[in-house]
């Protein structure tokens, strides 16, 4: 694989699921046989259920490269399992690391701005996307017809609006702005930047890691940005 999407989870895998669902059903802008799917379980004291590993045949008759998926005894915490999964696809050849978390749904093009980012942005740290916000009921209508789904506000309350203020960018035509850190959520990175550091601060079991990490770019002089 050249692009590994990586998605952590604890007692998450219905999210994971649906995660995946979209992943399949939405065209990502660049070539799927680009891109591996890797999944990393922390410590879930059921581990891995069948039902995700099912989803192997399907992520390969897509089109995807690859479909692994590990797991560790112990929950760990974020800042272990996005290392752990982070290797994983390096090891495996990737050049960009994409990381979402289990309750993040995507769009078609979702992958196109960003790779195009990466890729012309050498000195970019990290990158990471505009989200809005969905309730658990709303996820069965966002798989059928994102267009028709209606997002939500960060108060949780219907955002049509907030929807239509934001246009419809073409690659090279977005702007993306310079952050603090990327949004944890989901962001992406390349090998190089990586390499560049000793990895997400494990001291950290949940919140801050991905900031750490940043700064750590941002002080050798390779800033975060958001599209």
């Amino acid at each position: 694989m050249e692009i590994g999407i990586g998605i952590i989870t604890y007692k998450g895998h219905t999210r994971v699921a649906q995660l995946v669902e979209s992943i399949l059903r939405r065209d990502p802008g660049v070539d799927r046989k680009r891109l591996g799917i890797l999944i990393y379980d922390d410590g879930t004291p059921s581990g891995i259920p069948a039902s995700t590993w099912d989803l192997k045949p399907r992520v390969r008759s897509a089109g995807f490269t690859g479909f692994h998926a590990a797991s560790s005894i112990l929950n760990r915490g974020i800042a272990p399992s996005w290392n752990a999964i982070t290797r994983l696809a390096f090891e495996a050849g990737a050049r960009i690391m994409v990381l979402l978390n289990d309750d993040i749904l995507v769009c078609d093009r979702w992958l196109e701005a960003m790779i195009y980012f990466l890729d012309n942005n050498p000195h970019a740290g990290t990158a990471s996307w505009l989200q809005f916000f969905f309730d658990p009921p709303d996820a069965p209508m966002i798989l059928a017809d994102p267009d028709k789904a209606t997002p939500r506000t960060p108060l949780r309350k219907p955002g049509q609006a907030l929807r239509d203020a934001q246009p419809r960018w073409s690659v090279g035509e977005a702007k993306p702005g310079r952050v603090g850190c990327p949004a944890g959520s989901a962001f992406a990175f390349t090998r190089t930047m990586w390499d560049r550091t000793p990895g997400f601060p494990d001291a950290f079991r949940s919140f801050h890691e991905e900031a750490s990490w940043s700064w750590e770019l941002v002080q050798q002089g390779f800033p975060a940005y958001s599209l």
